[in-house]
């Protein structure tokens, strides 16, 4: 019932690639457990879910279409947001600064030079070298998260490690649409 209830706090306020990458992190979560009766009953809830939605709220399966093909204002917008990203970060590849992206900017009275992605927002902020510094942090972090996940003898750091693994592989999808940090 409480996972349930995260569920639908998920559905009523975060993104669409946050809902998607969390579904993912469950299913994943319930097949490194061993538990494919799980995980297969979680994707089969999953679907259930969106089935009954589209009857119930017709509008949604245009909705679903529209995400999927790219056709909806979000990922115009975003399209929009990350062709100025590249195009800055190729300009400028050492960055503009602090504060010149998304809404840091915007507080600032400037015009965000990108939005809606943290890797270009580290891109063009912070150059190359943030860029990779990023990378590099959250890769470390996730191979050790891995490595405690499939070396570790305890259980409880076992469960730790695949909790850090998947919390980075959530950032890393996740950041292609936001900016979480």
């Amino acid at each position: 019932v409480l996972y349930g209830v995260i569920w639908i706090g998920l559905i009523a306020t975060f993104t669409r690639a946050a809902i998607v990458v969390a579904g993912l992190q469950t299913v994943i979560l319930f097949d490194t457990r061993r538990q494919v009766t799980g995980a297969a009953l979680a994707a089969s809830v999953a679907v259930g879910a969106l089935v009954v939605g589209v009857l119930v709220f017709p509008s949604l399966a245009t909705f679903v279409f529209e995400t999927l093909t790219w056709q909806s204002g979000s990922s115009v917008s975003h399209l929009k947001d990350w062709t100025n990203g590249i195009t800055a970060f190729l300009e400028q590849p050492w960055g503009y600064g602090l504060g010149t992206t998304d809404q840091t900017a915007v507080r600032a009275g400037l015009e965000p030079l990108t939005a809606d992605n943290v890797y270009l927002k580290y891109a063009v902020e912070l150059g190359l070298p943030g860029l990779v510094a990023l990378l590099g942090t959250l890769a470390c972090i996730g191979m050790a998260g891995f490595r405690a996940a499939t070396r570790s003898i305890a259980a409880a750091a076992r469960y730790m490690g695949v909790a850090v693994a998947l919390i980075i592989l959530g950032v890393l999808v996740n950041g292609m649409t936001s900016t979480m940090f």
